[in-house]
């Protein structure tokens, strides 16, 4: 809307490539593409062109260098690299480490009268660094210091991207499939329009969505644990879904 000319420079061969399959995320990059982003996949990040700005004491980026020789002009570069947790106090406090601050089932650390939560504290099995995520830890911490009972409802963890005009919705892992499972795919030649679930008696235990706005909504009701009815599944595999 700016007149921006935006680049998205992806390390791997596909975007956001834990919460998508291949459909998806070629969805995406083409969505992306009609609103004028350009999309580059497999660019490692090599160094930042610049000059010295004098008056402002300070670097000013004119390019971005990726590993194969590619030069992309840029006269700002924004770096999304990840959450590494800040262990320094608790390696001072001579708690037990790793990656994070080592916690049990109830966010207690290497010496129980303290507790750890969020994106510093390493569970098993690990955590994604999400909000929703950290608001679970707090709960659970809580009521062990509280001595009430852990709490057994927790609101299920799901990444929505906030774009105008396109719907991306993801939840849970395709990768833990079990015998019995129940996998639905939409149809292939569906161009703008991506939905997988999986289903293990009868109950989603994970899904996507990628498409026009809304097109999460088939699958928002079951996120907590629901029983999804054998008519709604049917319709389902039938690409019926708004049944």
């Amino acid at each position: 809307r700016l007149g921006v000319k935006t680049h998205i420079l992806q390390r791997g061969d596909r975007l956001m490539q834990r919460e998508l399959d291949g459909k998806g995320a070629d969805i995406l990059n083409s969505f992306l593409s009609q609103t004028g982003v350009k999309v580059l996949t497999g660019a490692d990040f090599e160094a930042i062109e610049g000059e010295e700005d004098i008056d402002a004491a300070a670097g000013r980026a004119r390019a971005v260098v990726l590993g194969d020789g590619r030069r992309v002009a840029a006269d700002v570069v924004l770096i999304c690299a990840g959450v590494v947790p800040d262990v320094a106090l608790a390696r001072s406090a001579g708690l037990k480490i790793d990656n994070g601050i080592l916690v049990d089932g109830d966010m207690a650390t290497s010496d129980p009268s303290i507790f750890a939560v969020g994106d510093a504290a390493q569970t098993k099995p690990a955590s994604p660094a999400l909000w929703p995520i950290g608001t679970q830890h707090g709960a659970r911490a809580a009521a062990a210091i509280l001595g009430t009972p852990a709490p057994t409802a927790q609101s299920p963890i799901y990444v929505r991207l906030k774009h105008d005009g396109v719907c991306v919705f993801s939840f849970g892992s395709f990768q833990r499939q079990e015998d019995g499972d129940v996998e639905i795919v939409s149809p292939a030649d569906r161009k703008m329009e991506h939905r997988r679930v999986l289903l293990r008696d009868g109950v989603l235990v994970a899904g996507l969505a990628v498409g026009a706005p809304g097109a999460d909504k088939p699958l928002l009701p079951y996120l907590g644990g629901q029983t999804i009815p054998e008519a709604l599944i049917k319709a389902w595999q039938n690409d019926d879904w708004d049944a």
